[in-house]
C-alpha cells in the first residue's frame, strides 16, 4: 500500500473543497446554522426594509388603542364566565 495519493484523489479533494461542507444534524442542534454569507443577509435586510416602509405605524397603533379598549370591556364578562367554565373542567 503506498501513501501517496493518485492524481485522481486529488482533483477529488479539489471539488470536495469547492462544495460546502454538509451540516451534521446533531451539529444544527447544538450550535445552531452555520452563519450565511454576507450578500444572503444584505439581501434580507433590503427586504426588511422595504416592508418596513409599507407599515403605516399610526394605523397600527389605532389598532392596537381599539384592542386595548375591547379587552378592558370584555374582562368583567369574562370574571362573569370563569366560573361556569372552572365548573365545566372540573366535570
Amino acid at each position: 500500500m503506498s501513501t501517496d495519493q493518485s492524481p485522481s484523489n486529488e482533483t477529488q479533494n479539489q471539488s470536495n473543497d469547492d462544495q460546502p461542507i454538509s451540516e451534521h444534524p446533531f451539529d444544527r442542534l447544538m450550535f445552531g446554522p452555520r452563519e450565511r454569507n454576507q450578500s444572503t443577509v444584505e439581501n434580507e435586510q433590503e427586504k426588511d426594509n422595504t416592508i418596513l416602509d409599507q407599515i403605516n405605524a399610526e394605523e397600527v397603533m389605532s389598532y392596537i388603542d381599539t384592542l386595548m379598549g375591547t379587552a378592558q370591556q370584555l374582562k368583567p364578562m369574562f370574571s362573569k364566565i370563569r366560573p361556569f367554565v372552572d365548573q365545566f373542567f372540573k366535570k
